[in-house]
C-alpha cells in the first residue's frame, strides 16, 4: 500500500513521479485541470511513528517545496529533476 499524500492540491493531477537517489524524497509533476499549466512539488516520506498513534500506519508524504507554474511538461520535469539533486 502506498503511503498517503498529506497535501494533494484540488484541481491538479499527477502527470509524472520522479524518484530521488534518496528513497525518502520524490518530485511529482502535476498538471492543472483548469488551465493546463504544470508545477511540481518535492515531497519527503515520513515513516510510521509512535507519536502519530496509528494515524499513518504506512507513513505519509509531505510537501517540502512547491514550484511556480510552467507552460510545458518538459520544463517542469527539468526543473523538478534539478531540485532533486
Amino acid at each position: 500500500m502506498e503511503a498517503p499524500r498529506l497535501e494533494e492540491g484540488a484541481g491538479w493531477k499527477v502527470a509524472e513521479v520522479l524518484l530521488a537517489g534518496d528513497a525518502s524524497f520524490r518530485a511529482l509533476v502535476e498538471q492543472s485541470d483548469a488551465h493546463g499549466q504544470f508545477r511540481f512539488c518535492v515531497e519527503r516520506y515520513f515513516g510510521p511513528a509512535d507519536e502519530d498513534e496509528g494515524t499513518w500506519p504506512d507513513g505519509c508524504w509531505q510537501v517540502t517545496l512547491r514550484s511556480g507554474l510552467y507552460d510545458s511538461h518538459a520544463r517542469a520535469v527539468k526543473e523538478a529533476q534539478a531540485s532533486l539533486r
